[in-house]
């Protein structure tokens, strides 16, 4: 055998090792998972499984230091797949996708992994529907529904509340196409640590937000409706209501906000 079979013979040989690592790894962090419900259930905490502010911070932590040839976006997808694997452990979990989109449907495969339970209806309404009836626990929504966005800014009740916004890393476009995306929640959006909350106006908010100093990330503009996704987290509390100068909006939610390639 040649010095260079050798020397591939080696390092297929530490691959391997550190394979069987990785895989230890896993299986530990699954136990850990698994002890973490265990010591919830005895709090009686275990209703809140579901924290997309933790989740983002984890792999805002990851992002940062990742280093090397290994592209972020394939290792966050990695950890999505370790986060949302082991959910059901700790309670029912379940997307609902809102629509037929395969840009829809790549987005939620990409953030709520190749296990999950997911299925699709006909749209947003119906998908936010499910989840406010407790048929799905998550709807990942097409960001630019206008008839969820208007029904959401009319309910009074508050039932549902957008709790992350997708892709939340870019993918490289010859992967396929996203879809610009919402996810709706019965749980209430928690701070990450860099948010956005998505305000809802019946009136044109530009004068008003200039003069509080709020930074509109996005606009949705629609007769009779001005959905303004502002920097930082606004808890509307109880009420679902937030002021700004001489108009008060309504609190849809807020997400963590997406990381840049």
């Amino acid at each position: 055998m040649s010095s260079s079979e050798d020397q591939l013979a080696r390092l297929r040989r530490e691959i391997d090792a550190v394979d069987d690592a990785l895989h230890d790894l896993i299986m530990r962090r699954a136990a850990l998972v698994d002890d973490v419900a265990v010591a919830k259930r005895e709090a009686g905490t275990l209703s809140t499984y579901l924290r997309p502010g933790r989740e983002a911070a984890i792999l805002r932590r990851l992002s940062a230091r990742n280093s090397g040839v290994f592209p972020t976006p394939a290792l966050l997808r990695i950890w999505r797949e370790l986060l949302c694997t082991m959910l059901p452990v700790q309670g029912p979990f379940s997307i609902i996708v809102g629509g037929s989109s395969t840009a829809l449907w790549d987005t939620a495969r990409d953030f709520y992994g190749s296990d999950t339970n997911m299925r699709g209806v006909a749209d947003g309404m119906q998908a936010t529907q499910a989840v406010a009836d407790g048929s799905a626990e998550l709807a990942v929504v097409d960001a630019g529904d206008q008839e969820l966005l208007t029904a959401m800014a009319r309910d009074d009740a508050a039932t549902t509340h957008l709790v992350t916004r997708l892709p939340f890393i870019a993918m490289r476009p010859e992967t396929g196409n996203r879809a610009d995306a919402l996810v709706v929640s019965r749980n209430a959006p928690e701070a990450s640590g860099d948010d956005r909350t998505v305000l809802a106006f019946d009136t044109d908010p530009q004068a008003d937000l200039t003069a509080a100093s709020l930074v509109v990330a996005n606009w949705r503009r629609w007769p009779g409706l001005w959905i303004a996704e502002v920097e930082g987290f606004h808890d509307g509390g109880a009420s679902r209501r937030f002021s700004c100068g001489t108009l008060t909006a309504n609190v849809l939610g807020a997400y963590p906000a997406p990381l840049s390639r």
